[in-house]
């Protein structure tokens, strides 16, 4: 299943919780849909240094896994232009509070 924001939910970060977003960056450029590839190597780019700036820890060295929430054809008609960047446990674990500053 792929993780959009009708099946996502805010929860508290003390509570254990599967993933955190850690940066929403806006693709500026084209009005009409780059396509997945082009908005995947954008994400690429733009979450690896957002993740340094809000984990304090380069991704490549990181105990983390990562993957972009990505603009579909259908919200890009609708005008959404943001690839939000969402940290997760590499072994599937639930996180438990906040992995702002925390360089694991």
């Amino acid at each position: 299943m792929a993780v959009t924001t009708a099946n996502t939910r805010a929860v508290e970060c003390a509570s254990p919780h599967d993933n955190e977003v850690i940066g929403a960056i806006r693709y500026e450029g084209q009005d009409a849909f780059p396509g997945a590839a082009a908005l995947q190597s954008y994400a690429e780019t733009a979450c690896i240094r957002a993740f340094g700036t809000y984990v304090g820890i380069d991704f490549q060295t990181s105990s983390l896994n990562m993957m972009p929430v990505l603009p579909t054809d259908l919200t890009w008609a609708k005008g959404d232009r943001q690839v939000v960047c969402v940290v997760l446990a590499a072994d599937g674990s639930k996180l438990t509070g906040s992995v702002e500053g925390t360089a694991r």
